[in-house]
């Protein structure tokens, strides 16, 4: 699937394969999937989850990523612009249980970010079959540095909400 950019005023497009990204192909594939979870704040996209093909289970899958895309330099290197930063610069991505969602919505209501709702679909779409409801929301807080370290344990609210269905 190729990143593109499209300008309306000067009818001009540019494409670029994420095939030649230099992507790891675990990456590429979470950002080729369809029905992601995603916010935008300012230049910041945010993704999590998603249903596509993956390469390494052979078979299509929801995929537990979560990733921080930097668009206007992923923009530069689109367009070949001289000095852009590469996409494994513009792209952050961790792998968490807790993202492995498609469907529903990633809010961000100030600090933090609540993953709501959705599924987790495993193999490929069949008629009358639903995957599994999540049943429930989470909330990772939006921390400077490395995605690494956005990862907390659960609170007691979000751990009561995933066992019991309830509501915070």
């Amino acid at each position: 699937m190729p990143c593109s950019r499209i300008s309306l005023g000067s009818l001009t497009a540019w494409r670029r394969p994420l095939s030649k990204s230099g992507l790891p192909d675990a990456t590429a594939d979470f950002l080729s999937a369809t029905n992601h979870n995603f916010v935008q704040e300012g230049s910041l996209l945010y993704v999590a989850g998603g249903y596509g093909w993956s390469r390494s289970a052979v078979d299509y899958v929801t995929f537990s990523h979560f990733a921080r895309i930097d668009v206007s330099a992923l923009i530069h290197w689109v367009k070949h612009e001289p000095g852009s930063p590469s996409p494994s610069q513009s792209i952050q991505t961790i792998q968490a249980p807790l993202f492995q969602v498609t469907g529903g919505a990633l809010e961000k209501p100030g600090a933090h970010f609540l993953l709501v709702f959705g599924q987790n679909y495993p193999g490929r779409y069949r008629p009358n079959f639903n995957g599994t409801y999540t049943n429930k929301s989470g909330a990772s807080p939006s921390r400077p540095g490395p995605l690494s370290n956005w990862i907390p344990p659960p609170s007691p609210a979000v751990r009561r909400l995933r066992t019991t269905g309830g509501a915070i």
